[in-house]
């Protein structure tokens, strides 16, 4: 039995004046109504007293729903679950610098938690009027389940958070996890060719595709860069002045045989004990269950590892 409605698009115009809109247009083609992501989708509780999200987060080229597959249809109709909402955010993993996509993920978390209502709503309009969340409606927990790419974005978004002025209220009721995170650095020909072209990587990749190595998020995950470093940098330095832990994951999952993530090393020494491998069990040597960087994040009837774990977090309020 169904427990969430399908929004295929959740949206909020920005508030900008009128000089602005038309400097947008003009730089960027902006339309009227300007998305917060354009495929940013969501499944929404049936229950109009949910409290809880799980925000996805997609990595390197993904989109909203596609990274998650299989995901959407596992969720609906969990009764573990009926009382939480599914957003998945999509942001420009081709062309922006993750630092830029982080900005763009705090803002929509911040929106999320301080005028849910208002974003929310509008994918209900095609339900019955009771479906709709009332003016005073919030949120009080975000689970954000990155990937890849995601990681980092979502890593960069709550330090942005944590020093935004004025300090927002909301960053204790938070708590992520990571799949197959790209904080260690990756293989960036292998990630390229994986994550775009959904085949490993061989010598003698056509020049068409070697040109996309240039793309400004390979810049951010190349091993050693200065968007690595100093994420981990920021990272202790928070974590050394304050006590909280919504700075660290609360599982770290890598794949098993991850050609792109080649030199695994932990990020944080504090996570080393929430860090493990997908699937959890090492599979027969006939198997055909996914043990690489893009299908780590990919549960189905048969590989419900991803789903397993994503549920411990959800369900675990400490």
């Amino acid at each position: 039995m169904q427990t969430h409605y399908l929004n295929p698009r959740l949206v909020k115009p920005r508030k900008r004046s009128r000089a602005q809109k038309a400097l947008d247009r003009f730089a960027k083609g902006y339309s009227e109504a300007q998305h917060w992501s354009a495929g940013t989708s969501a499944f929404l509780a049936f229950d109009t007293e949910t409290r809880s999200a799980v925000v996805f987060v997609h990595g390197f080229g993904g989109t909203a729903i596609p990274t998650w597959l299989n995901f959407p249809g596992l969720l609906n109709g969990n009764p573990d679950t009926s009382r939480c909402d599914f957003i998945f955010f999509e942001y420009d993993g081709l062309q922006t610098a993750a630092d830029e996509s982080a900005s763009n993920l705090l803002t929509f978390l911040d929106d999320l938690f301080t005028d849910a209502a208002t974003l929310i709503n509008p994918g209900l309009q095609s339900q019955p009027l009771s479906a709709q969340r009332s003016d005073h409606w919030a949120y009080e927990r975000i689970v954000l389940v990155a990937h890849s790419l995601g990681a980092i974005v979502t890593r960069r978004a709550l330090i942005k958070a944590y020093l935004s002025k004025p300090p927002v209220t909301w960053l204790p009721n938070t708590a992520f996890m990571l799949f197959a995170p790209a904080d260690p650095g990756c293989n960036i020909e292998q990630l390229v060719c994986q994550a775009l072209l959904g085949v490993p990587y061989v010598a003698g990749v056509p020049a068409a595709a070697r040109l996309l190595l240039r793309l400004i998020p390979l810049q951010d995950v190349a091993p050693g860069s200065n968007t690595l470093v100093t994420l981990k940098a920021d990272t202790e330095a928070h974590l050394n002045r304050n006590t909280s832990d919504f700075l660290l994951a609360r599982r770290v999952l890598r794949a098993r045989q991850d050609t792109v993530i080649t030199n695994p090393v932990r990020f944080l020494a504090a996570e080393e004990s929430v860090t493990g491998y997908m699937p959890t069990r090492e599979p027969l040597p006939d198997s055909d269950v996914p043990t690489g960087h893009t299908a780590v994040c990919k549960p189905s009837r048969t590989f419900q590892d991803p789903l397993t774990e994503v549920l411990k977090v959800v369900l675990t309020r400490s």
